[in-house]
């Protein structure tokens, strides 16, 4: 029905400091660095936002709780 799947023990994934397939066993053990990116600090008008965000966010669960 379907083409066998050959048994390998290295996979088609490249190392990121060789540049060669690294072996199976060594694939879950690579630092990763998805999503590890530096970001600068926010500014005043982005602080502000975020806080008169957070007084929207809580007011209206207050209202959806019955609370205002």
């Amino acid at each position: 029905m379907g083409n066998p799947i050959p048994s390998s023990t290295t996979a088609d994934v490249k190392s990121p400091l060789e540049g060669t397939s690294a072996p199976v066993s060594e694939i879950s053990t690579q630092e990763s660095r998805i999503g590890t990116t530096t970001q600068a600090p926010k500014t005043e008008a982005e602080l502000a936002a975020e806080r008169e965000y957070e007084e929207r966010i809580e007011e209206e669960y207050a209202k959806r709780e019955g609370g205002a």
